[in-house]
Parts: structure tokens; sequence; C-alpha cells
């Protein structure tokens, strides 16, 4: 069994840098892994069958999650909701000092990775008009892109529109009231600790 999986994860490798192998050919992979680990293990075809079934029972409450959370998303874009917060909250930072546009910069990030969970859509969204406006108010390209890591990075703990988190969430059995009551002293020391890394790439640029 565990030639068997060491061949599948060196497979996988493989695959994914020489063949361009996304969700789809890794799951055929991985169901083909579980088909031969039940051949090896001597598993009657019934008995596999009803072991997958009661695995992915486990996931169906996940995947509904994510689902419904991508839905949210899609009726926003299609209605070009994003378009209009994103103009609104850039607006709203010009014309400051580059040390506090800097910190709002950031939580303009923080805010729209709400609408947008997603790090490179984020990023194909926001920097076309955070770079010009970094520019303009002379805020360092760098401290722009640190605003961008930081907003996209540590929003993704507490966001309901997170596939990845209310999936997680979901597959460990923890209600999302739960996850923040536990989360949200961490998430103030994160965000206090980015706020004055911020600082310093503004101050130090």
């Amino acid at each position: 069994m565990l030639l068997l999986f060491a061949l599948t994860i060196v497979t996988l490798i493989i695959g994914v840098n020489r063949f361009d192998w996304y969700i789809e050919e890794i799951a055929g992979l991985f169901l083909g892994m579980g088909m031969l680990a039940a051949m090896i293990g001597g598993i009657g075809a019934e008995k596999a069958a009803k072991s997958f079934v009661s695995g992915a029972r486990d996931m169906v409450g996940a995947a509904i999650l994510i689902g419904l959370s991508r839905s949210v998303l899609i009726v926003m874009q299609e209605g070009q909701v994003v378009d209009t917060v994103l103009h609104g909250l850039s607006s709203a930072i010009s014309g400051l000092p580059a040390a506090v546009s800097a910190q709002l910069m950031f939580f303009v990030q923080f805010a729209i990775n709400f609408f947008v969970p997603s790090g490179s859509g984020q990023a194909a969204l926001t920097m076309p008009v955070m770079t010009p406006l970094a520019d303009l108010l002379h805020i360092p390209r760098q401290s722009a892109v640190i605003a961008y890591q930081l907003g996209d990075g540590l929003c993704n703990f507490i966001i309901p529109t997170s596939g990845v988190t209310m999936g997680i969430l979901e597959i460990a059995g923890i209600p999302f009231n739960l996850w923040l009551k536990w989360i949200w002293k961490l998430m103030l020391a994160l965000t206090l600790a980015g706020m004055a890394f911020l600082a310093l790439s503004v101050a130090y640029a």
C-alpha cells in the first residue's frame, strides 16, 4: 500500500508538471488508486463501493456549502456589484496622506476579498486600479502589493464566501459562529502585525 501511494504521488507530480493535469485528472488518478488499493487489499467490489459512498457522504454538506458560496459570488459579479464596490472603496482612499492611504488600502483589499475570495481573481480585479492609485498617492508599489497580500490572506480565515474555509469547517463539524469566537483574537493580532509591517514598508521604501 505504501508503494502504491508513493507511485501515485510521483505520477501526480509528473502529470501536473509535464501534462498540466488539473482537477479532473487528479480526481481520476486518486479514484484509480482507490480501486487498486481495494484489489490489493482483497476487498470485494460491493464492500469497496459501500466504503466509497460512506466516505463521500461526509463531503456532501461541504460540497453544497462550497456551491452556495460560489453562487453568491456569481450573482454579485454578473450584477456588476463587485465593480461598484471596488470603485467606491478605491475612491475613498484618494486624497489622503500616504501612510494613512496604505493602511486603508489594506482594509479595502480585506473588504474586497469577501466578494472575491480567489487570490488570483482579486489581484486581476484590484491591482490595475491600486497600482496607479499608489503612484498618485506616492505609495511604493511594493506596499500596494503587501496590502493586497495581507487583505487576501488574512480575510480568508473568516469570510463565509470562501468555499475552502466553509468546506473545511463543515468537514470538521465546527459551526461558523463558534469558529469566529475562537479565531477573532488571533485575527486581531495578525491584523495589527500586518498594519505594522505595512507602515514600515511605506516609511523605509
